[in-house]
């Protein structure tokens, strides 16, 4: 089993090996699932999207943002797809993970994803969207939740000194 350092340090490769137009060893173009990712016409303007993730405690946030036209915010499906999206980032992870590291990274969803929509213009948007992930191979050893908060000594005694004065 690998340690905490070990698995962060796999995300990590994993996600820096994601880089546009980046190519895997067979020197094809890897697909992650990315809107920029679609062959367009030269006479159409492209998509530019992209993730990043965070590590907090025994969770793994991945963040995805995109230029999006305006007419797409308002479609019925618009947050499945961003959802989708970050599902294909997460199976990319995996799979990347599991190619570095010989075994399977279990990431299991932890709540809804958050979608943020801003205004560019009067055509295009900015979207953001992040969601996390519990990562199973830690098996509480990072979790942030188990910890219970304590107080040092030097605090305490500074709070005293506050008590005594009223």
């Amino acid at each position: 089993m690998a340690t905490v350092i070990e698995i962060v340090n796999a995300i990590s490769q994993a996600v820096a090996n994601t880089k546009h137009g980046a190519r895997d060893e067979n020197g094809e173009l890897v697909e992650i699932g990315l809107r920029r990712e679609v062959d367009l016409p030269i006479t159409q303007r492209g998509f530019m999207d992209g993730f990043g993730v965070q590590f907090s405690g025994d969770l793994l946030r991945i963040k995805y943002h995109s230029e999006i036209h305006l007419k797409e915010v308002h479609h019925k499906d618009f947050e499945d797809s961003i959802a989708q999206n970050i599902a294909d980032i997460a199976s990319y992870i995996k799979k990347e993970y599991k190619g570095l590291m010989g075994e399977e990274l279990q990431l299991a969803k932890d709540g809804a994803p958050d979608v943020e929509v801003q205004s560019i213009s009067r055509l295009r948007s900015w979207v953001q969207a992040s969601c996390s992930y519990k990562i199973g191979n830690l098996k509480g050893e990072g979790s942030m939740k188990a910890r219970p908060y304590e107080t040092r000594d030097a605090v305490k005694r500074f709070l005293d000194l506050g008590k005594k004065d009223q």
